[in-house]
Order: C-alpha cells, then structure tokens, then sequence
C-alpha cells in the first residue's frame, strides 16, 4: 500500500464523501480514465480558474472540520454583495466593498503549482471516496458553475520546523478541480487567499 493511500485510509478527517450536491463530489474526475486507458500527463493544465470579479455571482466555502466557518458570498450584477453564514444560516451586515472585490480578485488566473502525477492509480481512485477538507463552489453570472475540492497531503517529513509531530503537509494540498480530470498540487499559501474567514468580509 502506498504512502498517500495509508494516510488517507488511517486518516479520521477524511470521512465517506457525504456531500448532498454531488457536483460537488467532482464525478468528472472519474473521466480520467478513457475506454480503460489513464489519460496522458502532458494534457493536465494547472490553470484552476479564471474569472474577473464581475462574473462571480456567487462563491460558496465550505469547512468540513470547523463548519461554522462556512460561507456564501452572493453579488448581483452590479456588483453589491450579501454574506451569508451557512452553518447559522444567518446574513451578515457591515461588508467592506473594498475586501469583497480584492476577495474576488483571487479568482482571475489561479493556477495550481502542478499536477500530481506522482500519484499511483489506486491512490487517484482511492482519493474519490473520501470527503474533503474544504470545498469551493463559484457560480459566474452566466449560470455555469465551478467546483473544487482540498483535500490535506500526507506530511514529507514525521515533524514539522518547529519540531511537532504532524501526519499533513503545512505548505502543500490535494485540489481536485471539477473542470478538470487530473488531481493538482497548490500551495496552501494561494489556496489561503480563496477560503477567508468571514471576518475579513467586514469593516
């Protein structure tokens, strides 16, 4: 059994995919194998999304493991923006107009750092049966809709800098882009930048 598919198998964060929209499930990953066939690594493209802040309607953020923290940012086609707190189900008052639209600015050109193609078949497979640490979903005003989905990478090294056992990468994460049929590898330093606590929303 491989590295990745150990940790995955052994890890509790990681439990059966139970996410009630399955686009949210990214079933196109299944895609990646064609008439039995892996698809070549030369056609995995690392550019996640690219959107301009003026397309977004709607980006929504869920945090399996601290689920209060889970967010839908709404924008109508002039661009006034609503905050919703999905766990409370509760609106958000006091935005600031001027961290809404830098938050929207992350979604132009967001590239990955590259594609996993370290990982085995069996560990691309596996990786399809397991709920994710965070997802994101963005919906542009033109109705099409855009999922991805980080999932923790096992840890290179049995210790962080500081010298703390850890079993997950702090610099390096999974993401699965439904647009996509590869698996991608992101810096949690970019990915930091699109599942912002709701705090930083307001004034």
């Amino acid at each position: 059994m491989g590295a990745l598919l150990a940790f995955i198998l052994t890890r509790p964060l990681f439990r059966e995919a139970r996410i009630a929209d399955s686009g949210t499930h990214f079933a196109s990953h299944r895609a990646r194998v064609a008439n039995g066939n892996a698809l070549p690594h030369d056609t995995c493209q690392t550019l996640v999304i690219n959107l301009l802040p003026s397309q977004i309607a709607e980006v929504s953020v869920i945090d399996f493991n601290n689920p209060e923290r889970s967010y839908t940012l709404t924008l109508d086609t002039l661009g006034n923006a609503t905050l919703r707190n999905t766990h409370a189900n509760e609106e958000l008052t006091n935005l600031d107009s001027s961290r809404v639209r830098r938050y929207l600015s992350y979604f132009s050109e967001f590239n990955a750092e590259r594609c996993a193609t370290e990982l085995s078949e069996d560990e691309y497979e596996e990786m399809l049966r397991f709920n994710y640490a965070y997802t994101i979903s963005i919906t542009s005003h033109d109705g099409n809709k855009q999922n991805i989905g980080i999932l923790h990478m096992p840890a290179s090294e049995e210790y962080d800098i500081f010298g703390r056992p850890t079993t997950v990468d702090l610099d390096r994460c999974y993401l699965a882009n439904g647009n996509n049929p590869y698996w991608l590898v992101a810096l949690w330093a970019d990915i930091d930048l699109l599942i912002k606590d709701v705090d930083f929303f307001m004034k």
